[in-house]
């Protein structure tokens, strides 16, 4: 039952998101329990949060009954933006470079980069707002709200 809102989303794709891995120096990390940290991770830059190591995701997914598998790397000195949320939804959402998102939009912004299908690019996103959710004060509501902007985004764009 749960998450059945996201399967009828993409059921017309016939595609699935089975899991997203992450490797900060080449070490596996474990997502449950993983935090970005300023001054170990990244600093902050005059364009936005700079990685001070390298991250590496790999997403896995089927479509049509075939597995795919993509990895994004952000190497030392990558630069983004954190979350593009609109400055109205910000008082209730979040600001932007807010801790909770950066491991998130980090995905995110390497998967729109890399051109990844805008399913897999959204689902990142939302699979690591959910990681995040338990440690870093991320609502239910918060969560699906930013999936759905993000999905409704990269379907229009």
């Amino acid at each position: 039952m749960k998450n059945n809102h996201l399967r009828r989303l993409h059921k017309r794709n016939k595609q699935q998101f089975k899991s997203i891995t992450l490797k900060v120096d080449d070490k596996g990390v474990n997502l449950d329990y993983f935090r970005m940290i300023h001054g170990v991770d990244f600093h902050y830059g005059g364009k936005g949060l700079v990685l001070d190591k390298k991250f590496e995701f790999t997403a896995t997914w089927t479509e049509g009954g075939v597995t795919k598998q993509k990895r994004l790397t952000g190497e030392v000195g990558y630069t983004y933006d954190g979350c593009s949320i609109p400055k109205f939804a910000r008082k209730f959402i979040g600001k932007p470079l807010s801790p909770q998102f950066m491991l998130p939009s980090l995905g995110h912004d390497l998967a729109t980069e890399d051109k990844v299908d805008h399913f897999v690019e959204s689902m990142i996103l939302y699979k690591l707002l959910h990681y995040q959710k338990g440690r870093m004060d991320i609502s239910w509501l918060v969560e699906r709200l930013m999936y759905i902007a993000v999905y409704a985004w990269s379907v229009v764009s």
